[in-house]
């Protein structure tokens, strides 16, 4: 299986017929520039021994092209990226890359996971540079040396504390790893040569863990080359399964033997069969797995699986940051209008008081601190306090000055509170199409994120991403950019969620407010039916009816409309009301955010979220 996270790999294991280093190669490639029409490629990839190979011929005539290793060195460097901890500089790496071409790759030492780049300024000339991956495991590392083994540069720095062996450190003459222990794997090996070789290495390897003595691990202990996961494959071929070799029949090991010779004879024909088992992501090239076409698409798929989903986990952490930071803010702005209202709302009481004291003013005499006068609409008496040496008048007149404040300060809030409470159902709408995608599925979830990170860009609400292009930074703001034109092809239909209803009919849906005004402003005819659910936050869907120049069914019109229900905030409500309306009938306001909408003429159906084949195909990847 692949390891978890990586985003490197490649290797080729030597066969069993080379002695010393290979003269058909492996190399160590970014899955993503695995294909290159500058490089001599004569065999399709094939994995052995759990790493990717690249099969190149040994030639001094090709050289790495510019989509490989461009002038800056980026991709060389994303290699070094490969592994956690880097203790060089991506400046140091540019500054020794630039400018040159891949000259050779082989493996200097034979059954072993060691990869050598060799580097110069122009095919035929001496390497000027070397590159050596290691890829061990938990001990991987890249170097990069001078000719004289020089090291220059190295991922992991390893001293003499932490291995006395051999140290890696800038400085160091480089030196490849120990050889291996255990025997090189021989195709004219005797069969009971070969079974001898594993049940004692298996024995001896019990005695000194105190473990059951076991094929698998023998073989791993007795032969070079063989990591565990290939020792367990090959027996698995045999059908042989966590056994001791004394209690093994010799039908069995005959079985395994042949098992082995084929591992070997795929090794040294080159004639691989690659697979793929999409459930749990094993691989392998001895055709125990369902096959594949192409090793490139498989490994690319892989990769672009698992970048997509990190991609998607570390967005979706900071969206959901950003978006329950900004609902706070709003809400808490939304109350301190609302305070300051209630406030306003007294301004009638209070006139109310002056103009029962301006009425009672015969009553008050010099030194009174309270007046009491009748309430003219209760007929009840009400004691209104009267400031210490202040008249009656002047306190009425303190009280009217007080009023008419309280009124303005109303005049301005209802405004504010009106536009906070349309930001506050925005963001719920944006809130609304994140919640939607909880994980990554597909790439179009990853891009589902990244409009809303755009939307809330242009809302302000966040940073454009560093790394964004100036065209998206200027388009955040505002500013014109290139337009796209709305088509019937299948490039403008990319990225919305696709059904087919009952009669055949696609039904898109909106993954975000982006989408949503695209499919309701481009997308959408006449002829169509477009629904969104009402009074809470949801997806435009689009019933594209007009396609067979008849109205739409019944039951087409409740598949959309369950559809409606489930993509929006009332997904858990037994019923939703589903606004459904014409294309023609739907207008943008002039200054709208993104998936705003007015719709001047509109007919209602009841949603029923539970009975979408959203929910259904929800319920079938969960089990």
């Amino acid at each position: 299986m692949l390891p978890p996270g990586c985003t490197s790999v490649g290797i080729l294991s030597p066969d069993a017929s080379a002695q010393g280093p290979h003269q058909t190669e492996a190399l160590l490639l970014r899955p993503s520039l695995l294909v290159d029409s500058n490089c001599c490629i004569d065999h399709e990839p094939a994995m052995i021994h759990n790493h990717l190979t690249f099969n190149v011929t040994h030639k001094h005539d090709w050289m790495l092209s510019t989509s490989l290793l461009a002038s800056n060195g980026s991709q060389i460097m994303d290699l070094f990226s490969a592994t956690s901890c880097c203790c060089c500089s991506g400046e140091q790496i540019q500054s020794q890359i630039k400018g040159l071409v891949l000259l050779d790759a082989t493996i200097p030492q034979a059954w072993e996971r060691v990869v050598q780049l060799s580097l110069g300024k122009r095919p035929g000339t001496p390497a000027t540079l070397h590159i050596y991956f290691e890829i061990m495991g938990r001990y991987s590392n890249v170097v990069m040396a001078e000719p004289n083994g020089n090291i220059l540069l190295c991922a992991y720095q390893v001293g003499s504390r932490m291995s006395s062996a051999r140290q890696l450190q800038t400085g160091v003459t480089y030196q490849l790893p120990p050889q291996p222990q255990g025997i090189q794997p021989d195709l004219s090996e005797s069969f009971d040569s070969w079974q001898q070789n594993i049940t004692q290495a298996a024995q001896m390897l019990s005695e000194q863990t105190g473990q059951p003595a076991l094929i698998d691990k023998g073989m791993v202990r007795a032969y070079q080359g063989v990591s565990p996961a290939l020792s367990q494959e090959i027996c698995a071929l045999a059908a042989i399964f966590s056994q001791d070799p004394v209690d093994t029949p010799p039908h069995e090991w005959q079985e395994l033997f042949k098992q082995w010779q084929n591992w070997l004879t795929r090794l040294q024909d080159g004639n691989f069969a690659p697979g793929v088992d999409q459930d749990t992501g094993r691989y392998s090239v001895l055709g125990s797995l369902p096959q594949i076409s192409s090793v490139h698409g498989a490994m690319h798929d892989y990769h672009t699986q698992s970048e997509g989903s990190e991609q998607f986990k570390q967005l979706q952490q900071q969206l959901s940051t950003v978006l329950t930071r900004s609902l706070h803010k709003i809400r808490r702005k939304i109350a301190n209008f609302e305070k300051q209202m209630g406030s306003t709302e007294e301004s009638e009481a209070i006139q109310k008081q002056a103009d029962m004291l301006t009425a009672n003013i015969y009553r008050w005499q010099p030194g009174m601190t309270v007046l009491d006068v009748e309430d003219w609409d209760t007929g009840k008496s009400v004691t209104i306090p009267v400031e210490t040496g202040k008249t009656v008048v002047e306190v009425a007149e303190g009280l009217y000055k007080q009023a008419r404040k309280r009124r303005r300060a109303g005049d301005t809030i209802i405004p504010l509170l009106e536009v906070a409470n349309a930001d506050l159902a925005y963001l719920q709408e944006v809130e609304d199409a994140f919640d939607q995608v909880s994980e990554y599925r597909e790439a179009d979830d990853l891009e589902t994120l990244r409009g809303i990170q755009w939307e809330l860009v242009a809302g302000k609400y966040m940073r454009a991403p560093s790394d964004a292009s100036l065209e998206d930074k200027g388009r955040a703001k505002g500013k014109k950019g290139s337009k796209r034109k709305a088509g019937e092809g299948s490039a403008a239909l990319q990225g919305f969620r696709k059904y087919t209803s009952p009669a055949g009919l696609q039904v898109l849906v909106g993954r975000n407010n982006k989408q949503n005004d695209e499919l309701t402003n481009r997308v959408a005819k006449a002829g169509d039916v477009w629904m969104h659910v009402r009074g809470c936050p949801g997806a435009h869907v689009l019933l594209r009816a007009s396609v067979t120049n008849r109205d739409a069914s019944k039951p087409d019109l409740q598949f959309a409309a369950d559809l409606a229900a489930w993509h929006s905030k009332g997904r858990g409500e037994g019923k939703c009301p589903v606004i459904m309306a014409s294309p023609t009938d739907i207008k943008k306001p002039k200054g709208a955010p993104p998936g705003k909408v007015l719709v001047t003429k509109e007919k209602t159906i009841m949603g029923r979220p539970d009975h979408s084949i959203a929910k259904q195909q929800e319920q079938q990847e969960n089990r």
